[in-house]
């Protein structure tokens, strides 16, 4: 199971993704949404709740723009590089899930928040 990252045009289709295809499936207009390549195991759920200082990471930052959601990713970011020692603490036991692999995830995210400043994020789980 992974978190997987979509960019919408439109904010009402990201909680709504039926209204991204017409009656016969067809997508209305291939630039509504972008997929995007990012995707990150759910083993790291506690770690990145940990990082946003949130009860649920993902409803932090759901739902806004990349604008919106750019400075508090960027301080998760902050977060997890001020306080490594710390943050290891949540790397899956399994194996599935690390710092590294949580911080790399971030920083791809932050970078798409600054592409898609005006672009709704989903983040599908």
């Amino acid at each position: 199971m992974s978190y997987n990252i979509f960019w919408h045009k439109k904010r009402e289709t990201v909680f709504n993704s039926d209204a991204l295809y017409d009656e016969d499936g067809n997508l209305i207009d291939d630039t509504s949404i972008v997929w995007s390549d990012l995707n990150i195991t759910r083993n790291l759920c506690d770690m990145f709740c940990w990082a946003f200082d949130a009860k649920y990471w993902v409803t932090e930052i759901e739902g806004k723009t990349g604008a919106e959601a750019e400075p508090l990713v960027l301080a998760a970011i902050r977060k997890m590089a001020n306080n490594k020692d710390e943050a290891h603490t949540y790397d899956s036991p399994n194996g599935f899930g690390t710092y590294g692999g949580a911080l790399r995830f971030l920083q791809g995210l932050l970078l798409e928040c600054m592409k898609y400043h005006d672009m709704y994020l989903e983040i599908e789980r």
